[in-house]
């Protein structure tokens, strides 16, 4: 241990529950309003970042990054029709590229592991 450090001397840190749970602001003590909670005055206080901010603020999963998405779609759908089609035909057109790209890889991968194969294995053979 350094010399001007004591043992217990903790006053820097927070504790992994109050970490983990969400206590309040570092060496406050008190708990941490949620935003949206029920009759907060956190959260009708003017702040207009504190609600949609807190809800961005933890990265999405997959399931909801697609949901997000097929929404998001289905709103320009229901606005453009003919700009939802283009958008649908571009993806699936990306994706036909890439599979193509894919089989492409794969077919010189087994090329190559055929040919090294059938070589020669050196000059004494």
């Amino acid at each position: 241990m350094s010399p001007g450090k004591k043992k217990g001397d903790r006053s820097g840190r927070r504790s992994l529950l109050t970490r983990l749970f969400g206590g309040g602001k570092k060496g406050d003590g008190k708990p941490r309003a949620k935003a949206g909670a029920g009759g907060s005055k956190a959260a009708g206080n003017g702040r207009a970042e504190a609600g949609p901010a807190a809800a961005k603020a933890r990265p999405l999963t997959p399931l909801e990054r697609s949901i997000r998405e097929i929404k998001q779609l289905a709103k320009v759908g229901e606005r453009d029709p003919e700009r939802l089609a283009l958008l649908l035909s571009n993806l699936l057109a990306g994706e036909k590229a890439r599979r193509q790209q894919d089989q492409e890889r794969f077919d010189r991968m087994v090329t190559d592991l055929l040919e090294r194969r059938d070589a020669p294995s050196g000059p004494g053979d």
